[in-house]
């Protein structure tokens, strides 16, 4: 079996699961198999494969055809511009939230945030915080997550990128001493609820990603809630917030920022989709080209 026909069967077969990247998907899988770039499927499409890497192209496709993510299968993900280590004991990284990476680094720059403490609450992989670290060098950062497993891949992650990150095992920000000076906070927290209505293709997708990491609670936005609320208890208050949301749950989310910080302008920013993605709580002024203006609730 050569190069265009392993190609030809992979991309049938996902398709027949309604994989809507099936091609993409098996470039990526033929990829890893043969340890070449893409480029090399192009140029050498009449290449033939050994029996032990048709074997394990095969076994590959059919787990993406089990709706395995293919960032699982590979162990690496793209994430703004780096590579990321990734396994199942974390959310594979959507490229909706570079957003949180693009809006706080707009924050810090235009407003000459330093010296800044950046806290990354459910860090997940450490792909915000690192990304973040990499362009902001001059802030402070960590990263805090329930998940000790997540932990440890983030600080690989962190290691691989040459970066410092102070990473704590927390329920939010419970752990995290009384915080003091010029500190922000950002988080991609659990944000699906358990009466949102997804789609088969939703649904099959996420199936195999931690259900801790993705469901927020019945209404979706309880974590969401609970640290505000530890926001709102600290004697110092942040900078500013960002965080990513359900587009869904919008309304109620401003109304959760207006009952814990009224004295804070909240803003919302849409993804590429033309959907509220995150939201921006912030008490610096410079914030008119940061968020699209939304009606207040």
């Amino acid at each position: 079996m050569d190069i265009s026909s392993s190609l030809t069967w992979a991309t049938i077969k996902l398709q027949k699961k309604n994989i809507p990247s099936a091609r993409l998907d098996a470039e990526v899988l033929l990829s890893v198999v043969l340890k070449k770039p893409k480029e090399f499927l192009f140029i050498h499409y009449d290449h033939q494969l050994k029996p032990l890497q048709i074997k394990k192209f095969q076994t590959l496709i059919a787990k993406r055809a089990a709706y395995q993510p293919v960032a699982y299968l590979t162990g690496h993900k793209e994430f703004f511009g780096l590579d990321f280590l990734i396994n199942k004991n974390v959310l594979v990284p959507r490229p909706e939230t570079e957003l949180i990476v693009e809006l706080a680094t707009d924050l810090i720059k235009q407003n000459h945030l330093s010296p800044l403490t950046l806290i990354d609450v459910g860090t997940g992989s450490g792909c915000i915080i690192i990304s973040l670290k990499k362009n902001n060098p001059q802030i402070k950062a960590i990263g805090i997550d329930s998940s000790r497993r997540a932990l440890a891949l983030a600080q690989k992650n962190a290691q691989k990128h040459r970066v410092r990150i102070n990473f704590l095992s927390s329920n939010l920000l419970a752990s995290l001493p009384p915080l003091k000076g010029a500190y922000a906070i950002i988080a991609n927290l659990p944000y699906l609820a358990q009466t949102d209505k997804l789609t088969a293709w939703e649904k099959k997708s996420i199936s195999h990603e931690p259900r801790l990491a993705l469901y927020g609670g019945k209404q979706g936005w309880e974590q969401y809630e609970k640290l505000f609320k530890q926001i709102y208890a600290q004697k110092t208050p942040p900078l500013f917030i960002i965080v990513e949301i359900n587009p869904l749950h919008w309304r109620p989310m401003q109304t959760l920022a207006k009952k814990y910080f009224p004295d804070r302008t909240n803003r919302l920013r849409k993804d590429l989709s033309g959907r509220h993605r995150i939201l921006i709580i912030s008490s610096i002024k410079k914030t008119e080209d940061i968020g699209d203006n939304c009606s207040s609730v």
